[in-house]
């Protein structure tokens, strides 16, 4: 007699087989998605026969006409045929001999290469070619001046295009880079000039007592005046900062900076 623990058993049994042969079951030897389900066939129309259709027509073909003669018959009035044939003389006007438009970019004024009379102009080997891509406009990277100085904020209000590669000015003829800062090392001022050929006894004396006065001019300090100094050049730049960038900016530079 079959307990009702023996029929589970040989279910589960039935189970693990039937999972096992579907599984076993290589994936070359499967049986694609959707196999098996009947489909309608499709009537394709042959190439060849230009008059048959799958589906009974049951309208008459109506002419052909021009869609802007369509709207201007609607919109103006005007009757159909008449429209056409305004068209077809501005058309005339524009191409009197008859034949076709010469196939040139509008970039470079280059003619496109075509095989033949029927087949379209190839875009993608002419705009990939040398002299469409000399032609088109250069982009430029964007200017690495900070956004956020007063001055570049100033002339921006005013209407100053930082990316523009514009100099500085009305005519936009000025500079269009801030002024590179350079080291001085040397102690030659304006309306003077150094003559390295010049090393008469006169030169070399005038060097040598500049290079004294230099040397008295040397002031030992301790540490309290050196921290008197930090601190007298703190305020000093408080000073400074708060002059130039405190709430008295906008009576200078105006609302917009």
């Amino acid at each position: 007699m079959n307990t009702r623990h023996d029929r589970d058993r040989s279910d589960h049994e039935d189970d693990d087989d039937d999972q096992d042969d579907e599984y076993n079951v290589p994936l070359s030897q499967q049986r694609v998605f959707g196999a098996g389900i009947r489909r309608k066939p499709i009537a394709f129309v042959p190439a060849s026969d230009t008059n048959a259709s799958t589906l009974p027509s049951t309208t008459t073909a109506t002419k052909s006409t021009n869609v802007g003669a369509r709207y201007l018959s609607i919109v103006m009035g005007k009757d159909q045929s008449s429209v056409n044939n305004e068209l077809e003389n501005q058309q005339n006007d524009i191409n009197p001999s008859g034949s076709e438009p010469s196939n040139t970019c509008a970039v470079c004024n280059q003619p496109l290469l075509t095989t033949s009379s029927q087949e379209k102009p190839p875009l993608n080997a002419h705009e990939s070619s040398i002299a469409h891509q000399v032609c088109l406009e250069h982009s430029y990277q964007p200017s690495n001046i900070d956004r956020d100085r007063v001055g570049v904020k100033y002339l921006t209000a005013y209407g100053w295009d930082v990316d523009g590669r514009k100099g500085l000015g009305a005519s936009a003829d000025g500079i269009r880079f801030p002024i590179k800062v350079k080291e001085k090392n040397d102690t030659v001022g304006l309306r003077e000039s150094v003559d390295p050929d010049d090393d008469d006894e006169q030169s070399k004396r005038k060097k040598k007592n500049r290079h004294v006065k230099n040397q008295d001019k040397i002031v030992r300090l301790d540490a309290k005046k050196i921290r008197k100094m930090d601190i007298e050049a703190k305020k000093r730049a408080d000073k400074i900062r708060q002059s130039f960038y405190g709430p008295d900016l906008e009576e200078y530079l105006g609302p917009n900076s």
